[in-house]
C-alpha cells in the first residue's frame, strides 16, 4: 500500500468556490428566466384583461343594439296591427251621416278623427237634457262592429251634459 499524504495545495479550495459560482450563476440565470417569465404572463394577463373590458363593452352595445331592434320591431307590428285595426274613411262617412240625420241638434259639438293612425273616433258635445244623449248612446251602441266608451260625462253650471264618446274598432 501506498502512502498518501495530504493536499495541501488550494486544489479543493478553487474547485468548491467553481461549484459555489456555477450554482450562483445558474440560480441568477434561473431567476431571471422566472422574472422574464412571470412578466411576459403579467403582460398577457393584462391583454386578456384589457380585452375582456373591450368584449364586455361591445356585448353590452350589441344588447343595447338588440333591445333598440326589439323596440323598432315590437312597434312595427303594433303599427301594423293598428293599420288593419283602423276605421276606414268609408264607415266614418257612413256614421257621420247617420249622426246627422238623427233628429237631434246641437248636440255634438266636435268629432275627433286622426284618419289612418288610429282605431277610434271621439264624439265630443253637450245635451240639453238626457233624453237626446240617451238616443245618441243607443244609436251608437246599435253599431255592432264597434265598441262604445264614454270617456267623460258631467253635468256642467247650465245642467247641461257633457261628454266625450270613443267609438272604436272591436278586435
Amino acid at each position: 500500500m501506498e502512502w498518501q499524504g495530504i493536499n495541501l495545495t488550494n486544489y479543493h479550495q478553487q474547485n468548491w468556490s467553481n461549484q459555489l459560482k456555477k450554482l450562483g450563476s445558474y440560480s441568477v440565470f434561473f431567476i431571471l428566466v422566472m422574472c422574464f417569465i412571470a412578466v411576459a404572463i403579467d403582460g398577457y394577463a393584462n391583454k386578456i384583461g384589457k380585452n375582456k373590458s373591450f368584449y364586455q363593452q361591445q356585448n353590452s352595445e350589441i344588447k343595447t343594439q338588440i333591445a333598440e331592434k326589439k323596440r323598432l320591431l315590437q312597434r312595427f307590428i303594433f303599427k301594423q296591427k293598428s293599420k288593419q285595426n283602423v276605421i276606414d274613411e268609408h264607415y266614418i262617412k257612413l256614421i257621420l251621416k247617420e249622426i246627422q240625420q238623427l233628429p237631434i241638434t246641437g248636440i255634438i259639438s266636435e268629432i275627433d278623427i286622426q284618419h289612418h293612425k288610429t282605431d277610434y273616433f271621439e264624439l265630443v258635445g253637450k245635451s240639453h237634457n238626457q233624453h237626446d244623449f240617451d238616443k245618441l248612446s243607443s244609436y251608437l251602441n246599435r253599431l255592432a262592429k264597434h265598441k262604445i266608451t264614454i270617456d267623460m260625462l258631467k253635468t256642467d253650471s247650465q245642467n247641461q251634459l257633457e261628454f266625450i264618446i270613443k267609438v272604436q274598432k272591436n278586435e
